[in-house]
């Protein structure tokens, strides 16, 4: 049976933000997301390629550095 593209989706999505907070090496994203070394490969990629900058550091952990939104200024209403 193949996975749902919405399942997909939101592992990625989960992905983003844990790496986001903090650095993970490939077998904690895998175990994290239930799946394989090989597609926590994929979804790296994948993530790669959507244009979300993901760095790896010294020991091989793998992080997401997000930028923060734009400070908006309050409108009075």
């Amino acid at each position: 049976m193949k996975p749902s593209k919405t399942n997909t989706l939101t592992k990625a999505l989960y992905l983003v933000k844990e790496m986001n907070y903090r650095a993970m090496p490939i077998r904690i994203i895998a175990k994290e997301l239930n799946v394989t070394d090989r597609t926590a490969y994929r979804y790296l990629k994948a993530i790669k390629e959507s244009g979300i900058p993901v760095s790896q550091n010294l020991f091989g952990n793998y992080s997401v550095s997000l930028p923060k939104p734009k400070k908006r200024k309050a409108r009075r209403i």
